[in-house]
């Protein structure tokens, strides 16, 4: 069985994934390099996870870790020019209709199907690609706050 925080970041993907989407194709990880001809994505991946074990202030929390989980959803975009003469958009107007679908799917269900206690939004970190000025991204972190068993962090 994986992880708790492993089965968080599969329903992250499942929960962008759901009704339509987010408006590209949404990765949970990826080490290819993107072509140019692919305009955006979103690759969702784990940042630290800080347990802490959880108050013993009653019976239901003994023997269990309460964590903290960063979780980053990097969307991946390019600028475009349109054809027919209009002004471009840059990357970050691009991935910002994906940024808002990203923010709203995870706040439709904050538990994330029972996993977590909640999901809060971070920040949203904007980066240009060094070697290509048309092309970046914008990190979106969210912390999650789940429970796990302390001798077992695959069960809640």
């Amino acid at each position: 069985m994986s992880s708790r925080s492993e089965q968080i970041l599969q329903q992250i993907v499942t929960q962008l994934n759901a009704s339509g989407g987010i408006g590209c194709t949404v990765y949970r990880s990826r080490m290819e390099y993107a072509s140019e001809r692919e305009l955006s994505f979103a690759v969702v991946a784990p940042g630290t996870d800080k347990p802490i074990e959880a108050e013993r202030t009653s019976r239901v929390c003994m023997d269990k870790l309460d964590q903290r989980f960063m979780v980053a959803i990097a969307i991946y975009a390019r600028r475009i020019v349109p054809s027919d003469g209009s002004e471009p958009l840059s990357f970050d107007q691009v991935a910002d209709p994906i940024k808002v679908a990203v923010h709203q799917k995870l706040m439709a269900d904050r538990s994330l199907a029972g996993l977590a206690f909640d999901v809060t939004p971070a920040g949203w970190t904007p980066e240009v690609e060094a070697s290509n000025g048309d092309a970046g991204m914008i990190i979106c972190e969210y912390v999650v706050r789940y429970r796990t068993s302390a001798n077992d962090i695959s069960v809640g």
